[in-house]
């Protein structure tokens, strides 16, 4: 018998080995499956974050581009209110002018102006000679 004891526990051990395979298979199973579920987790955590980045960054270039169409407006209104302003300063001035100014001082009519100011006219207000007259209309050429 005391042969037979050492078989015996050999037999014991082979079995509770056994066990502990079949045990370690349901385990190892276990684990695959909940390394399996955890990598999926992972996976969808990642593509959730690069999602969120990828939004986060539309939506920056968005605002980016919103700011900035904003900001050209905003040069246009500031340029058209100097021009508003500077259009309102001109004409104060023009009407202080006209103010200080004595219009009965002013003895020139437009008509002298104007005829002052026609090529081949002499100060008297005569034409000169008709050769020598340019065109009214054709500035450079002579009339023939």
């Amino acid at each position: 018998m005391s042969g037979s004891a050492p078989m015996l526990n050999q037999l014991h051990k082979m079995a509770m080995m056994r066990k502990r395979t079949l045990i370690g298979d349901n385990e190892l199973y276990e684990m695959m499956r909940s390394k399996q579920v955890y990598h999926v987790q992972t996976d969808l955590q990642k593509r959730l974050s690069e999602t969120l980045q990828s939004l986060e960054h539309d939506r920056q270039l968005a605002l980016a581009g919103i700011l900035s169409r904003k900001l050209v407006f905003m040069k246009q209104v500031d340029k058209r209110e100097r021009k508003r302003t500077k259009l309102v300063d001109v004409k104060k001035q023009m009407d202080e002018i006209l103010r200080d100014t004595d219009l009965d001082r002013l003895s020139i009519s437009l008509n002298e102006v104007w005829e002052s100011n026609q090529p081949g006219v002499d100060g008297k207000g005569q034409a000169g000679d008709k050769e020598d007259t340019p065109h009214p209309r054709v500035w450079g050429k002579t009339k023939t």
